[in-house]
Formats: structure tokens, sequence, C-alpha cells
């Protein structure tokens, strides 16, 4: 059940902090030595919090699935 909860506070993050996340992941790669810039920024955000959004979602259905039919 504590990953689950990660699950839906982790994409609850991705979804409001979607720039915050994006430029995490530009500065982990130029640690790797890769360089990496997404096309259109305005994408990106939108793709970022769509995947937020999903991650949520998968997360509180999971989280009603174990509560309701786990039992």
């Amino acid at each position: 059940m504590q990953w689950v909860t990660f699950v839906v506070l982790f994409g609850l993050f991705v979804f409001i902090g979607a720039p915050a996340v994006i430029k995490g992941q530009i500065k982990f790669y130029k640690k790797i030595n890769w360089r990496v810039a997404p096309i259109s920024m305005k994408k990106e955000v939108r793709s970022t919090k769509t995947i937020g959004l999903f991650l949520f979602a998968v997360g509180v259905v999971t989280i009603i699935y174990i509560k309701f039919f786990l039992k």
C-alpha cells in the first residue's frame, strides 16, 4: 500500500510541477554527458502533466481496488 501512496504523490508532483520535473531531467542528462532539449516546451509540459495525471489516476484506482476488492 505504501508504494501506491508513493505513486499517487509522485503523479501529483509531476502534474503540478511539470516544468521543474523537465528541468530536473535535463540537469540529470547533463551530468551523464547528454544534451536533451525539448523541441516545444509547451508540448513537453503538456505531455509531462498528462503522464502525472495518469500516474495519479492509476494510483487512486489501485487504492480503491485494494480497499474494496481485496478482502
